[in-house]
């Protein structure tokens, strides 16, 4: 997995861009998670602008190598761009963060963030 700031041309803006091998393994995916915490109002989340699975780019090392499951190529768009660590005015701020990412999904939910 890895993110990037990229410029969105169509509304003049940076975004953040995530771009990942998804095992076909997992039975829900990432941007099937946020549409659904979205849909429920789920607060302290990412707001997903854009995702998709890009099917025609799969890996083939699973047909070469026993035990290995199968990727597909997934990239996500949120409107949210985190900092780096070292960028929190102090720990108050970095632990305010830190409990709204592990709040945000309401407790009676069953739907969960997949990476945090």
């Amino acid at each position: 997995t890895r993110g990037y700031i990229a410029y969105d041309i169509e509304h003049d803006r940076l975004v953040f861009l995530k771009d990942q091998w998804r095992s076909l393994i997992v039975k829900h995916t990432e941007l099937e998670t946020y549409r659904r915490l979205h849909k429920n109002k789920v607060n302290f989340i990412a707001t997903l602008l854009a995702g998709e699975e890009m099917q025609s780019q799969m890996t083939a090392t699973q047909k070469h190598w026993r035990g290995k499951s199968a990727k597909v190529h997934t990239r996500i768009v949120t409107k949210e761009i985190g900092v780096p660590l070292e960028n929190y005015t102090d720990a108050q701020e970095l632990l305010t963060v830190l409990q709204h990412a592990l709040t945000g999904p309401c407790p009676r939910s069953p739907l969960r963030l997949m990476n945090i």
